[in-house]
C-alpha cells in the first residue's frame, strides 16, 4: 500500500486530495450511444460511480453515503443491505490504499504475472487487487460474487497513469463482467466538482 501511494506521487500529495471527480466515456459495438462514465470519491467516506448511455438512459449507479448506500440499474433502485454497505463502506474513500492499508484482514496472496508483469496479489474479502512489483502501481482488481448459485468473477483494469495535480491516475480503465467496457478518460478533477449533494 505504501508503495503505491508513494508511485502515485507520495503521502503529502495525496493527503492533499480531499476529492477527486472521474469523467469518461466508451465506444460499445451495437450500442445505440456512447456510453458516459462518471466517478466522485469524498475522503470524508462517500462514493458515487455511474454508466448511462448518452442522452438515453441510466445503466447503473452505486452511491455510499455517510449511513447507507444503494444500487440503481435501469431505474430500478435497491438499498444496500447492512451487510453489503458495511463491507463497501470502508473503501468509499479518494484511494481505497489508504482504508486498505489499516485494514486487518488484508493479505499479500503472492506474486502473479498479470500481462506479463510480475504483480503483489493482495487479498481483501472477496476482491484481490494486483499492484506492479516494479511500480507499485495497481493494475487490477478482481471480484467474485455469486449469484442464485453461480460464480461470477467482475475485474477492472487500470492502464495509462498519467499526472493530475501532482497525482497519477489511471487514464484507461476497462471493466469486464461478460464482456469488456473500455473506458478512456477524459478528465479528472481533484478537489473541484464534488459536493455532499452528489452522494444523495
Amino acid at each position: 500500500m505504501d508503495n503505491y501511494i508513494k508511485a502515485i506521487g507520495g503521502d503529502k500529495a495525496v493527503a492533499g486530495v480531499k476529492t477527486i471527480f472521474f469523467t469518461g466515456s466508451s465506444e460499445i459495438e451495437g450500442a445505440p450511444a456512447p456510453l458516459s462514465y462518471v466517478v466522485k470519491k469524498d475522503v470524508k467516506g462517500k462514493t458515487l460511480s455511474k454508466l448511462e448511455l448518452v442522452g438515453m438512459m441510466e445503466l447503473s449507479k452505486q452511491v455510499i453515503g455517510d449511513t447507507n448506500g444503494y444500487i440503481s440499474t435501469q431505474g430500478q433502485k435497491k438499498d444496500l443491505t447492512p451487510e453489503e454497505f458495511t463491507e463497501k463502506k470502508p473503501l468509499a474513500t479518494t484511494f481505497e490504499e489508504l482504508a486498505l492499508a489499516k485494514k486487518a484482514d488484508v493479505i499479500i496472496d503472492g506474486i502473479e504475472s498479470i500481462n506479463g508483469v510480475d504483480a503483489y496479489a493482495i487479498k481483501n474479502g472477496k476482491t484481490t487487487i494486483y499492484y506492479d512489483v516494479k511500480t507499485g502501481l495497481k493494475l487490477l482488481s478482481s471480484t467474485t460474487s455469486e449469484r442464485n448459485g453461480q460464480k461470477m468473477t467482475s475485474t477492472i483494469t487500470f492502464n495509462d497513469y498519467k499526472e493530475v495535480k501532482g497525482i497519477k491516475v489511471p487514464f484507461n480503465i476497462i471493466m469486464s463482467q461478460g464482456r469488456d467496457i473500455d473506458i478512456k478518460i477524459s478528465e479528472v478533477k481533484i478537489n473541484e466538482g464534488v459536493t455532499d449533494a452528489d452522494f444523495q
